[in-house]
């Protein structure tokens, strides 16, 4: 008798380990969870017992690999119910309200949710009832129409992330938590919905399932299943999302390549729908020639169509940027004034209106005078980074200072190098640097302080053989080309460049 109890024991403790992988063990554990007999069902602790008859309920109430059946689901809530008032009373109570597998019996209803117990619950009962009215009113709609449901895992998202412990408590008595709400997304987003796949990725991403609860950092590729497929299906949020990945901020967290032609393309389709984040992002991509080559013009109007639309106050700053410079447009340096007096209200006041006038004007002069010199460029290496386990596919990165002698209308840098290590083997990496060096204004576009004629450029590495130390590579400067107030220039040829590897 005892080992026999003991056996069961061990069962349903795999099964409560193993149900948050329910989609990936094709629902066999709710199958089991199913063939659980009465009898061993009493055999289980009371505190036991209850939480295996919630999750009976759950199953049976949705149909998860079992079955739908409502009736037999509200038979396991008020079981659940009965043995101490922390797992299936207010589902009850919705049985009741809704008249879901029941009779619509709003006294049953009332005497249900009383039982529920209170303990450590910090929230008064008016809350409580108004709370669950909310969430339930929300459920009964998504039960009977599959357009609400993306929108009533959203709310259930919302509620249920980062939450402190009390909160969690409280949700969990009413009949919500993170890995219900995983597994029911799971099973909705068979409906075909392109918002419950952007759903799904959500959860994914902040490990609603606790699959990734000791390797948290896994949580994120896991979910880019979900969001490339919501945004395939032109879900706006996430084809924006996926051109801030691809773009290569984080990329390398998300366990792909930086790809700025994907970025590109992912953003372009989020800004067509009117995304106006994206259409920021997109106009940055022209502004800092990722792609290859600048464009300007293509920026300027991204930005000035977020800034006329009126939705995102962070087209403000480029446009001044744009107009101080005159890039894309003629130089308008009363223009360029007044929209960083508007964006100072965001992003603060760095300059005073008569200083940036006046460097304005200056700079202007400075770049026509310096129109027909050539740039000194120097390259200088700064140092290697990684970023563990957690940065994958890319293993470390090489930071490079870049700086310049004046100011003048320079884009389109690109330096390759060659990069041989210590056992001889060699490989071509190019530097592709977005603009700058453009004024003395000592701000950037996003009003950072920063040295005008200096930058800053990190070159990720997808390979160990260059990342054990900065000062076992040997660098060969190959190449360096720019656009010096729209010419192509090889300043390489020119000697116009000089790679600085010690002080």
């Amino acid at each position: 008798m005892e080992i026999k109890y003991l056996s069961l024991c061990i069962l349903v403790g795999v099964l409560f380990v193993s149900q948050v992988n329910a989609s990936e063990n094709n629902g066999k554990d709710d199958v089991k969870y199913a063939a659980l007999t009465q009898k061993d069902l009493d055999a289980l602790p009371v505190e036991k017992r209850a939480s295996v008859l919630d999750e009976l309920g759950f199953i049976h109430e949705y149909g998860l690999n079992v079955p739908m059946n409502r009736e037999q689901a509200l038979q396991y809530y008020k079981q659940a119910c009965e043995l101490g008032g922390n797992y299936g009373c207010y589902n009850v109570k919705y049985a009741y309200q809704y008249g879901d597998g029941v009779a619509k019996d709003s006294a049953q209803a009332n005497k249900y949710a009383k039982k529920m117990n209170l303990d450590n619950l910090l929230i008064e009962q008016e809350y409580i009832d108004k709370f669950s009215q909310e969430i339930y009113a929300a459920k009964a709609l998504a039960d009977t129409d599959k357009s609400q449901r993306p929108e009533f895992i959203n709310a259930l998202f919302n509620l249920l992330n980062n939450r402190p412990e009390s909160d969690a408590l409280f949700f969990s008595r009413i009949g919500f938590n993170q890995e219900k709400t995983f597994r029911l997304a799971t099973l909705w987003v068979q409906d075909g919905d392109p918002q419950m796949d952007y759903q799904l990725g959500l959860l994914t991403l902040n490990d609603f399932s606790g699959h990734y609860v000791d390797e948290p950092y896994k949580a994120r590729p896991a979910s880019l299943k979900w969001f490339r497929a919501a945004a395939e299906k032109g879900v706006v949020e996430a084809q924006s999302l996926l051109g801030g990945i691809y773009s290569g901020g984080e990329g390398d967290e998300w366990g792909i390549k930086p790809d700025i032609q994907e970025a590109q393309k992912w953003y372009g389709q989020a800004a067509e729908q009117g995304d106006s984040d994206a259409q920021i992002a997109l106009g940055k991509i022209y502004y800092s020639g990722a792609t290859g080559r600048t464009d300007y013009a293509k920026a300027l109007a991204l930005f000035t169509q977020v800034e006329n639309d009126g939705t995102n106050s962070r087209s403000t700053m480029p446009l001044s940027w744009m107009y101080y410079n005159g890039l894309g447009t003629a130089p308008d340096c009363d223009k360029a004034w007044s929209y960083y007096k508007k964006a100072s209200r965001y992003v603060g006041k760095k300059v005073e209106e008569k200083i940036f006038l006046s460097k304005c004007a200056a700079d202007i002069q400075s770049r026509k005078n310096n129109a027909d010199a050539l740039p000194k460029v120097t390259l200088k290496k700064e140092s290697i980074f990684s970023r563990g386990i957690t940065a994958k596919p890319k293993e470390c990165a090489l930071s490079f200072q870049i700086g310049t002698d004046k100011i003048r209308n320079m884009a389109n840098l690109h330096i390759t190098l060659e990069l041989k290590n210590a056992d001889g083997m060699a490989t071509e990496e190019t530097l592709m640097i977005p603009p700058f060096g453009l004024n003395t204004l000592g701000i950037d576009m996003q009003n950072h302080d920063v040295d005008p004629l200096v930058t800053t450029y990190d070159l990720p590495l997808y390979t160990q053989d260059f990342c054990h130390g900065i000062g076992d590579i040997h660098f060969t400067l190959k190449s360096a080309t720019a656009t010096i107030n729209d010419k192509n220039v090889d300043l390489l040829k020119a000697d116009s460049v000089r790679f600085v590897d010690k002080e």
